[in-house]
């Protein structure tokens, strides 16, 4: 059976189920990525891996989605434990199958409670019903969450600079495949040389973070498709399961993904929000040091997502063309990360932004003067952006400033 043909046999089981569900009640909705097909039913949703080969996962063999959706549910069970509930077995044939019934298993499939698509923070990051106090809940839900996961082991190769590197240099190259004989063919290659440049001037903080236990068995895709609000708590699902390299990885790239994912969606003030608190509760403030890069990789690895459902698509499919702007956005998007300037000069007076619970106002510093907490009226981490009044070079990361004798770290969102 060739890799379509198995899609296809797929595709046509997935339709007799969405038909045997509807059976028992009202219309099954059908959601499709690129890598699974979940059907939404009355009390229950379903979850199916496709049967794909990527260069990031493999799940083309009946015992590897089996396998995946044990990991799927072991996994998610850690943020989301009353949204996952079991896995079932698909038994019969594509065209009458049967959830749970006798014979031989012809497919598995993740069974999760029923949440309205509206909760999605994919959702009501665009409606602006993104609250400040949902903000908070996530940032001490994934800061408990990351001190509690477990650590990579000294003997493994996960968050080294070469398992960074592989990782890195193979989004690009499929990026570049995807891109390739069209004018996105440039920015790519100047990623490419940016990456290698990063990679060397971070590499001892790569050792150091390793070495200092904050690569862990994280998220791994921490965005607003997979984070809800639902009856007044926020839930974060769908982690990765499929590849552990994607998945041991440095805390600070975890919390990076949606910090990106909100700027992506022009709400960068909650993303300073959200790290601000973040970095509040852990201390993880040399953490900063690594931001940068790692929201390029995970820009890099949305735009890969875009292009890979695009192909899926074909070229005449209605919803081929959105996914290729959105891919162009985020190629875009991973761009803007990198021409950043990353150090700061504090050669003249510069003016500080300073969001707290009134708002933002401007608060001017003169450089040399040590400000008070009186200056400010909030915490240093309160901080959203900053210009200088002439031209300095500007730095997305930290900035260390003296109040009342003490030192805080301020975030800095560009």
């Amino acid at each position: 059976m060739t890799y379509q043909d198995a899609l296809d046999t797929q595709g046509k089981l997935i339709r007799s189920l969405a038909a045997v569900l509807e059976k028992d009640g009202p219309l099954v909705q059908f959601f499709e990525t690129h890598i699974s097909w979940v059907l939404v039913a009355a009390k229950f949703a379903y979850k199916f891996k496709k049967a794909v080969h990527f260069d990031f996962l493999d799940f083309s063999t009946l015992d590897a989605r089996r396998f995946y959706c044990e990991e799927e549910l072991r996994l998610n069970r850690r943020l989301a434990p009353d949204l996952y509930l079991d896995v079932v077995t698909i038994t019969g044939s594509a065209d009458h199958p049967s959830i749970g019934g006798i014979g031989s298993p012809i497919e598995y499939g993740v069974r999760m409670r029923v949440f309205p698509q509206q909760a999605l923070w994919s959702h009501r990051i665009g409606t602006g019903e993104i609250s400040t106090p949902e903000i908070d809940a996530l940032a001490l839900k994934i800061a408990r969450f990351h001190g509690s996961a477990a650590v990579a082991p000294k003997e493994s190769p996960w968050g080294t600079p070469a398992a960074l590197q592989a990782t890195a240099d193979e989004n690009l190259e499929s990026v570049a495949a995807l891109v390739e004989g069209t004018d996105a063919e440039f920015e790519v290659r100047e990623l490419k040389a940016w990456q290698a440049s990063q990679r060397h001037a971070l590499c001892d903080t790569f050792e150091s973070r390793r070495a200092h236990g904050m690569v862990r068995e994280c998220h791994g895709d921490l965005h607003g498709r997979n984070i809800l609000t639902i009856d007044d708590r926020v839930e974060v699902f769908d982690c990765i399961e499929f590849n552990e390299g994607l998945r041991w990885i440095d805390v600070m790239n975890d919390i990076a993904f949606v910090c990106m994912d909100l700027q992506f969606q022009d709400r960068r003030d909650l993303a300073a929000r959200l790290l601000d608190r973040y970095l509040d509760i852990t201390g993880d403030y040399e953490g900063l040091a690594v931001l940068r890069y790692y929201s390029v990789q995970r820009a890099l690895v949305r735009c890969k997502v875009a292009l890979l459902r695009t192909r899926q698509l074909g070229a005449d499919a209605r919803d081929a063309a959105q996914h290729e702007r959105e891919a162009r956005r985020y190629l875009a998007f991973s761009a803007s990360f990198r021409s950043l300037r990353t150090s700061l000069e504090l050669t003249s007076p510069f003016t500080i932004p300073v969001c707290s619970a009134s708002g933002t106002s401007d608060i001017d510093i003169p450089t040399g003067e040590a400000p008070s907490s009186s200056n400010t009226g909030v915490r240093a981490p309160d901080i959203l952006n900053w210009r200088p009044l002439r031209s300095s070079r500007l730095a997305t990361g930290s900035v260390t400033i003296r109040c009342a004798g003490s030192v805080a770290n301020a975030v800095i969102i560009l």
